[in-house]
């Protein structure tokens, strides 16, 4: 891969200078209902940054001719899903793609709006790759890492709710 992509709802300026994010923020859909600063963190916050985040990978996608993912290096937890903050949240695609999801699994960019929010809402981890030409890695605190044979500026993940930002930056789940 020759980019490499930090993608995440993290303000860069708000990084000391070794990188560290100084701002307290939530991290985790396990967040919604915590307080921060003078407010809760509430579903509907989560859903807009969650979009975005889908919406990003998406625009990779369209625009790098990514015709599908291959899911690699799968974990699954089920005991979200059932119980979880987001409950009635899973629409039937994603509850199907999740039952039914495989390593080496090969999903095309309607299936992936299902199966992101999977992962960022820590039901399954998995890489999503496409050949030697592109990738999607997720780690935690809400990060997200895109790999790809094109050189992206910060206007491909715009979003008209959400700013998301892109920084030049090695994933570190790279085998």
């Amino acid at each position: 891969m020759e980019f490499s992509y930090r993608v995440t709802k993290y303000d860069p300026a708000n990084r000391n200078k070794v990188g560290h994010y100084k701002q307290e923020e939530w991290t985790s859909v396990n967040d919604i209902g915590t307080k921060y600063g003078e407010d809760f963190f509430k579903i509907e916050e989560y859903l807009k940054v969650e979009k975005a985040y889908v919406n990003a990978i998406e625009n990779f996608m369209k625009d790098g001719e990514i015709p599908y993912l291959k899911v690699a290096s799968l974990n699954k937890w089920t005991r979200m899903l059932k119980k979880g903050k987001l409950k009635r949240y899973y629409s039937k695609i994603m509850k199907k793609n999740f039952s039914k999801i495989r390593e080496g699994d090969l999903f095309y960019l309607d299936e992936i709006k299902s199966i992101v929010p999977l992962i960022l809402r820590q039901n399954l981890w998995c890489k999503l790759e496409f050949q030697n030409q592109f990738f999607v890695h997720f780690g935690y605190d809400y990060y997200m890492y895109i790999g790809t044979y094109k050189e992206y500026s910060s206007d491909i993940c715009t979003s008209d709710d959400v700013d998301i930002y892109i920084e030049p930056y090695i994933s570190p789940y790279l085998d």
